[in-house]
Order: C-alpha cells, then structure tokens, then sequence
C-alpha cells in the first residue's frame, strides 16, 4: 500500500469520546438533589425549634416550678416572720452554717411584671432566681392561739436600752450636725401597743453653755431613719446637762402612745441654739467597737440639718426608753402562720402559673402578734 494512503487511512481514524451528561441524567441528578435539600432544610428547621428561646410555656413553667420550690423548702422551717406581705417575705431559719445563729432568708417581688423574684440570704445581696415574673403572690393561712382577755396597760418599764462602759466617744451637736437613735422594742407575745413615758441619755456642755437642743421622737422609715414627722418634742437648755456626762439626762414624754408592736421611733437632738451667740449645743456621748449593733437599734446621724440621714455602722448612743406595754390580761391571743400558699408564673401564657402550698412545721407567729 502506498505511504500516501496509509497516512489517510491512520489521519481518518479517530479514539471514541463522549460529549457530556444526557438528558435523563441531568433530570435524575437535579430531582435527587431537590430531595437532599428539602431533607436539610426540614432538619434545619426542626433543629431550631428544639432551641429553648426562653418563650417555650414548658420552660416557663419548669421555671416557675424550680423556684416555687426553693421557697417551699426555705419556709417550711421558718422560726419567725419578720416581714410578711403578698409580695415579700422575710423569716429566720435554724442554724446553717455551724455559727450557732439562726439564717435569714427573704423573698420579694416589686410587683412590676417582668422584674425579677430575688431572694436575699442574711446580708448577702439580693439575687434573682426567676426573671420575667407576671405574677406573683403568697397567701397565709393563719391560726389564732389563747386571747380573751380585756386589754390592760402593764407598769412603767424599761422597753429597750443600750449602755457600754468603754469605746465611748462625742458627738457634738451643732446647726449642721444632728444626732440620735433608732429603737424598736421587743414587746411580751400578744401586746398589742406601746407607750414612751421618757427617755435617758448621756449630754454634757459643749463651750460656754449657752445654747439649747430639741429632743424629739419622730417617727421612722422601714430602714430605720428619722422622718420629718415629729411626735413630740422637748427644748432643753445646754447649761442644764452640766459639765460631765454623769449623771444621765432623762426627758418625760406623754404624747406618745397606742404604738404598733413591731413599730420603731427615733430619739433626735436637734440643734436649737442661736447661731450669732453659741456655734454649739451640746455633746452625746455614744458608743462604737465597730462592730454590729442589735438589728432593733442603732445611731442615726445627719449633716445637712435633717435633710438626709445616715445610718454608722457599729455606733449607738448610750440611751434608756422607759414606758409601758398594754396586752390583754390573760396574755392574749396570738397569731401564727400555719400554711404558705405560693403563686408564681413568668412568661405570658395564663396557663403556665404554677400553685403550691406548704406546712409551716413552726407556726411562725405573724409579725406583730
């Protein structure tokens, strides 16, 4: 064969190829992946409900449980009742901790939906256990013990007083500084008021001894902070404490009565001197060791005339409160707490509030009883 012709015949054969995917394969590959995504999507989808976004009603009221229980297990062995309200509750617990003093425990809510229920543990701070309350309520069964008796006024007594022998200091009383005490006394089970007869401290002359002080009990704030409303009052010139703290000072009152038990006052001395002739009033003679003082008493200072108020820690006056206590003449009845019924619901559905209720193993008496 000529050379000619096996080049054309080598040239005209060509190695088979293949141009691309067919028609029916294109389809196949586009429905099958079709599928694929619908199934990742759905399980996509799936996925991100499962994810708790805090509005799930079984979350809430997993919430609501989980804290409607803490309460149940704190109270059901409360010795006392300090504070009681619908909304806040404060009670003393036995001894936690092996320091040999009972624990202090409260709960409250600002009864604004969607703050937070907080407890405070002694004198921790407050800590939120629950947020985005909508309800919130507890509710008392009470149950009335003795009584009977005609309520009769008991003989003057002392009802509360704090001395010390060293660690004492002087407060100078002057236009700007005022001085004074919180006290509230720890009444007899089933009184049902108080009466302040006089008071006793401890003043001497501060410079020539030409001035004068106001000596008033005033009603108290809940913290335990003189307000403006004055009870009653007595002006005392400075020349009659003399020149030592010895003896004490007393002052009668006798417009002060039909007290609540669990009521407070504040003993105050207030500058009344004139300024131009005597910068000065007088010196209270206190107490500090920097420690705690009983939670019934303490020091109350002001700097700004009585504007604002402070409470110093560890400090007291060296102060008597002489009185009487009316109760009925049995002893009276009394009031105690034997059930705490517990309200609680966060999130917004109705449904999801939780009810519970607990036996009060002590039957705290209610405050004030």
């Amino acid at each position: 064969m000529p050379a000619s012709s096996l080049r054309r015949t080598c040239r005209g054969r060509r190695a088979p190829t293949r141009a691309g995917f067919t028609l029916a394969e294109v389809i196949v590959s586009a429905a099958s992946m079709a599928v694929l995504m619908v199934g990742i999507a759905s399980a996509v989808l799936l996925a991100s409900q499962a994810i708790d976004d805090g509005g799930n009603p079984a979350t809430n009221v997993h919430a609501a449980t989980t804290a409607a229980d803490q309460i149940v297990r704190d109270v059901s062995s409360a010795l006392s009742i300090s504070e009681q309200s619908a909304t806040v509750l404060a009670f003393a617990v036995p001894d936690r901790d092996g320091d040999e003093e009972d624990e202090l425990i409260r709960y409250a809510w600002s009864e604004t939906p969607g703050d937070s229920l907080t407890r405070q543990y002694n004198d921790g701070n407050s800590v939120a256990i629950l947020d985005d309350v909508q309800e919130f309520q507890l509710g008392y069964d009470l149950a009335t013990e003795g009584g009977g008796g005609d309520p009769v006024e008991g003989d003057t007594t002392m009802l509360i007083g704090l001395d010390a022998y060293q660690d004492l200091f002087d407060f100078r009383v002057d236009e700007q500084h005022w001085v004074g005490q919180y006290f509230e006394p720890v009444l007899p089970e089933g009184a049902t008021s108080w009466r302040v007869m006089r008071v006793g401290f401890r003043a001497r002359i501060d410079g020539l001894g030409l001035g004068a002080v106001k000596i008033q009990l005033r009603q108290a704030t809940p913290e335990g902070l003189p307000t403006s409303n004055v009870l009653e009052q007595e002006t005392v010139s400075e020349w009659d404490f003399g020149t030592s703290y010895d003896p004490w000072y007393e002052v009668a009152f006798s417009e002060v009565s039909g007290l609540a038990p669990g009521q407070g006052l504040c003993l105050v001395f207030e500058f009344a001197s004139d300024p131009f002739w005597e910068a000065y009033c007088c010196k209270i003679e206190y107490h500090d060791d920097g420690g705690d003082t009983p939670p019934n008493t303490h020091m109350v200072e002001t700097a700004t005339k009585g504007a604002s108020w402070t409470s110093p820690y560890g400090k007291s006056l060296r102060f008597c409160v002489y009185g009487t206590v009316t109760a009925p003449e049995d002893g009276g009845g009394v009031e105690r707490v034997s059930c705490l019924h517990v309200s609680v619901r966060t999130g917004p559905e109705a449904a999801t509030r939780v009810d519970t209720a607990v036996q009060m193993l002590n039957r705290p008496l209610v405050p004030g009883s």
